[in-house]
Order: C-alpha cells, then sequence, then structure tokens
C-alpha cells in the first residue's frame, strides 16, 4: 500500500512536469527567437536559398556594381564609418563592416577606396569589410588595401547571418543593407540576427524596410511602413526613420544597438502567407502572433526632409555633420 501510494506520487508528479514543458512549448510569451523557426518556414528559406547559390550572375535591379554609398536615410555610410573609426576608444585596432545583399560588392570596394585615401585616420587600424550574397562568387574572396582587408563571400544562406558569420557576433561596427531584406522569407528573424552582430552600445544597422504579417490581419489592406515603425518601437533601441517617396521603395531606418542584451520582440512564429508580387522575390510572408495587444499606433506625417524617432540619435549625427539635410521629429501616439 506505501509502495503503491509512493508510486502512484511519482507518476503524478511526472505527469504535471511533462504537461508544464508542453504548456510552455505551446503558449511561450515571447520574446521572438529565431532558432524556433517552424520547419515549413525552415523549408522554404532552404528553397530560396538554393535557387540562388546555384548561380553566379547577380540579376537584381540595385546588383551592388557601383563602388558608391547607398545613401541610406540620407547618410553617406563612408564618412559615417569614418567618424565611427575616429571616435572609437583608443586601444581598438581592428573594425568591422557588413554589407547584406551585397550583390557584385560594389559597396565593399567604394568603402576600402574612400578609407584608403583618408589622412585623419589612427595609425595601425585594419578595417574588415564583409559582403555577403546568395550567389556564388567566382571572384577573389579575400582582397587587401593598405588599410582594408576585403571579404566578398559569396552562397552565404543570409537568413542563418548568425551562424555563417558566427566569429564576427558582437563586433560589426556598421551594416548595411539595401533592397535586400524584402526579398527574404524571415526578414524579421534575419534583422534580430544581423542585431546580434552588431557590437553592444555603438553598432549600428543601416536598412530599408521589408515585408511581414500578424496572424488575424490582412496583408493586402496593411500599411507596411507604418507596421515596420511599430516593430522598430517593439525592439526598445534608439532608432530613426526616414519616408521615401520613390516608386516600391521602403522607408529607410538607422538602429543603434545600446546595450549587450538580444533584441526582444513581443511575438513568436505563425504560418505562411503566399504572395505574388515583383518585390519579393520569396513569394511568400511569414506571419507572426502577438504576445501582447499592439500598442497604439504612432502618428507619422509625410515629410521627407524629417527623421523621425530618437533624438539622441539625431542630435549625434548633426553634431557630427552627417546628415546632408533634415529635421528631426518624436514619433507621436495616437
Amino acid at each position: 500500500m506505501i509502495l503503491s501510494g509512493v508510486f502512484s506520487k511519482i507518476i503524478l508528479l511526472l505527469f504535471f512536469m511533462t504537461t508544464k514543458t508542453v504548456t510552455l512549448k505551446s503558449f511561450g510569451e515571447g520574446p521572438l527567437y529565431w532558432g524556433d523557426r517552424p520547419p515549413e518556414l525552415l523549408s522554404r528559406i532552404q528553397d530560396a536559398f538554393q535557387t540562388l547559390e546555384t548561380s553566379t550572375h547577380v540579376c537584381w535591379k540595385y546588383n551592388g556594381t557601383r563602388a558608391q554609398a547607398y545613401k541610406l536615410c540620407d547618410i553617406d555610410e563612408y564618412a559615417l564609418m569614418k567618424k565611427i573609426i575616429q571616435q572609437s576608444s583608443q586601444n581598438q585596432r581592428d573594425f568591422y563592416a557588413l554589407d547584406i545583399g551585397a550583390g557584385n560588392f560594389g559597396w565593399s570596394f567604394g568603402l576600402a577606396e574612400f578609407l584608403d585615401r583618408q589622412t585623419d585616420l589612427p595609425e595601425g587600424i585594419k578595417v574588415h569589410i564583409i559582403g555577403i550574397r546568395g550567389e556564388k562568387n567566382l571572384g577573389d574572396k579575400v582582397i587587401e588595401t593598405a588599410r582594408c582587408k576585403i571579404y566578398n563571400q559569396g552562397a552565404c544562406k543570409i537568413e542563418e547571418i548568425a551562424e555563417q558569420l558566427k566569429s564576427f557576433e558582437n563586433r560589426i561596427d556598421l551594416a548595411v543593407s539595401s533592397w535586400t531584406f524584402r526579398h527574404l522569407v524571415d526578414p524579421v528573424g534575419t534583422f534580430l540576427q544581423t542585431y546580434q552582430l552588431l557590437r553592444p552600445e555603438t553598432g549600428l544597422l543601416l536598412m530599408d524596410g521589408f515585408f511581414f504579417s500578424y496572424s488575424g490581419e490582412e496583408w493586402q489592406k496593411t500599411d507596411h511602413d507604418q507596421q515596420i515603425t511599430e516593430l522598430f518601437l517593439e525592439t526598445q533601441a534608439p532608432f530613426l526613420m526616414r519616408q521615401q517617396h520613390d516608386d516600391g521603395a521602403f522607408n529607410h531606418f538607422i538602429v543603434r544597438r545600446p546595450d549587450n542584451l538580444r533584441c526582444r520582440l513581443p511575438m513568436r512564429y505563425g504560418g505562411l502567407q503566399e504572395i505574388r508580387i515583383k518585390s519579393a522575390a520569396s513569394r511568400c510572408v511569414t506571419e507572426f502572433q502577438r504576445c501582447s495587444p499592439p500598442k497604439d499606433q504612432p502618428v507619422i506625417h509625410w515629410d521627407a526632409c524629417t527623421l523621425f524617432g530618437d533624438k539622441s540619435l539625431y542630435e549625434w549625427l548633426q553634431v557630427n555633420a552627417l546628415l546632408e539635410y533634415g529635421n528631426w521629429q518624436i514619433l507621436q501616439e495616437r
């Protein structure tokens, strides 16, 4: 009788332990983690990558051929990288820049040429410039210049960038991406990984927007620029947004990683929604489930000459003469 009672208690305890584990797995509260991508999503990412990695030809509309800055948020990224180097700790000798979706690696070559021409940078530094793309690269993989080391990495699985560039975690001083995230199957998860690569407290990411969806919401009726702005607000990281008026262009963003913590978004993976638009090569958008009620939407008035968002980040850019033009305005909530 005693043994039977003990045995029953053990079985009951194991039942509750097992039930609790399943409950946590099924009804987690977030934050979003790219390692929790469901099998269907992983399969679509793999299919998209296999299509690219078999090609050696870059056939995108904006293919990274020109050796020049993207001017995201109307900021010259080359001048920005120079300022990052000048204001860094005197003990830092290695700096890292990353171009995600580099095409023909023009941005990387342009940055190296620009930095090699500068006469007011510290002696003995090395700037590592990493360009990644999905297509194979049959050209030179590593190129060294007077001050820079360029890594032209082809056949890179961008949507698993954290694993692909694991050795650069917490080391990227400046990351850029232009007309790339919109084509990814899971740009939100890829953004989280990119954020993790940034140097804590000082690392900057400049990028344009992308597509994603929330379960139960009609994707076709969504204001995608508004949705992405709300997503950046959820990160609680300092950022600025500049509106774009070009046809098909998303708004531009610059975000700074303020600490060594992971970016925490109160959402979890849902399903996939098929779409048919030319500006999204994935032909699908990833759906997410909110883990908290949506916040009041920020009120944004159309003004291409204004940067909306964090005032301290705006003032830093302005003081360092990195803004060609533009005023600042807070993101007001309804």
